[in-house]
């Protein structure tokens, strides 16, 4: 190998993440002791519960579960065709702070999600990161007296997009909170109504079940699906051990609303909550064979989980991306090289120099070139997942993102006092 290229490689190299880490130390930087125990990641009754209290009979097909990048990407791909409209949440503590980790998290996700929402995103800057999701519009609200809060929302632009204000919920002392609601649509016969909403801690709950519940009636009556998402501050796990809790959702389930998360969204060392929330409400989709997905990832972003919801439509299969909008490219792997070198030389090139013309020589020469060219470098539409790449998100820095993932799945399940032993336990996570 030429010396200069092994210099630039190994200089490459040099600059992936935790390069100057030894496997050791790379774990315990990605896995330091403050994994809670394993009751903590259960929904304590949550599921058995709401459907208890509920007639509807999503409740009983319900699975949310935690999954890594990887394995969102395996259930992803198997039911993309018939996908009709997918959902994400992630509370971003400060979009100013976090648009980069953002963006290389989406990075890994094989899904393009219809509708992207953030809570808490924080006043900083937010208009310089209106742009940073290519083919999305974005839409905010923030705090009026205070840098911290605010939602906000990307919505694909493959969707018309309508703001309704006539659902938005005055913040006051009492109930302090951002929220944004649209209504998305590809035609008269697909809409959904889409909210977001970032209420504070440690505000007056009734006050804001009694104004969620006015805004709720009035989708009701609409009958157009539903989805609201965002950090409500709301612990549902205490559903059966505080009163205003249990109040709140059973407003929110009477009135048709069903929450998809039923797993912890934030957790620490000694505690796990289920803060984060997606509402779904059926609407007009009670008459069609809809079925549902949903879980939190267990990508470590935040110190909160991300949570999403795949609205699945059984009776049809279509995929989720469009093609059309993906680009040509030639793909010159070892093999299509191999191929263009023996096409190359399989030529018979003792015409060229019979030829006494230079330009009849040339053209000899270039046509036949560019013949085996086109041949053994045949345009081909771009992947699905590497036409959203962006280019400073290198192989070895996904890599490094999977590995960490696949370990903070460990520190949420549980982890043993010894952390040599558990090193060599999930040293496969380190090979080269």
């Amino acid at each position: 190998m030429d010396s200069k290229l092994s210099t630039t490689i190994l200089e490459d190299i040099r600059n992936l993440p935790f390069y100057n880490l030894n496997d050791i130390e790379f774990y315990f930087e990605l896995a330091k002791d403050k994994s809670p125990s394993n009751k903590h990641l259960s929904s304590n009754g949550l599921s058995d519960w709401l459907e208890n209290i509920s007639k509807n009979k999503d409740f009983k097909s319900l699975d949310c579960k935690y999954y890594t990048d990887a394995h969102f990407n395996n259930l992803s791909n198997r039911i993309k065709q018939s996908v009709e409209f997918s959902l994400l949440h992630l509370n971003i503590r400060s979009l100013n702070a976090n648009h980069a980790k953002l963006c290389q998290f989406l990075q890994l996700l094989e899904t393009e999600f219809d509708v992207i929402i953030l809570s808490e995103i924080w006043t900083y800057n937010i208009d310089s990161y209106t742009n940073i999701l290519k083919g999305y519009t974005f839409i905010y609200d923030l705090p009026i007296d205070t840098s911290i809060g605010g939602i906000g929302i990307f919505v694909r632009n493959t969707f018309q997009i309508k703001e309704i204000s006539s659902l938005k919920i005055s913040t006051s002392a009492k109930s302090k909170i951002e929220n944004v609601w649209l209504e998305i649509s590809k035609s008269e016969k697909f809409k959904y109504v889409i909210g977001g909403i970032y209420r504070h801690p440690n505000n007056d709950i009734k006050t804001f079940q009694a104004n969620l519940e006015a805004t709720i009636e009035e989708i009701a009556r609409r009958k157009i699906p539903c989805n609201i998402a965002g950090d409500l501050n709301i612990d549902l796990i205490k559903c059966n051990s505080h009163g205003d809790t249990k109040a709140y959702i059973d407003s929110i389930v009477t009135t048709g609303f069903m929450p998809v998360i039923t797993l912890p969204t934030r957790i620490t060392s000694r505690s796990a909550t289920l803060i984060d929330h997606i509402y779904y409400y059926e609407g007009k989709n009670m008459k069609r064979d809809i079925s549902i997905k949903s879980g939190n990832l267990t990508v470590e972003l935040t110190d909160h989980l991300s949570n999403y919801i795949f609205i699945i439509n059984e009776s049809t299969s279509r995929g989720c991306h469009n093609n059309n909008n993906r680009p040509l490219i030639r793909l010159f792997n070892e093999k299509n090289r191999s191929n263009f070198v023996k096409d190359i030389r399989d030529i018979k090139w003792g015409k060229l120099y019979e030829s006494t013309e230079v330009n009849e020589a040339y053209n000899y020469f270039s046509s036949h070139i560019m013949r085996s060219f086109d041949y053994n470098f045949k345009p081909t539409k771009l992947s699905r997942q590497r036409a959203c790449d962006k280019k400073w998100i290198t192989p070895g820095l996904k890599r490094s993102s999977m590995v960490k993932n696949k370990l903070y799945k460990i520190w949420l399940k549980s982890r043993s006092s010894d952390d040599e032993l558990k090193y060599k336990q999930y040293k496969h996570l380190f090979k080269k």
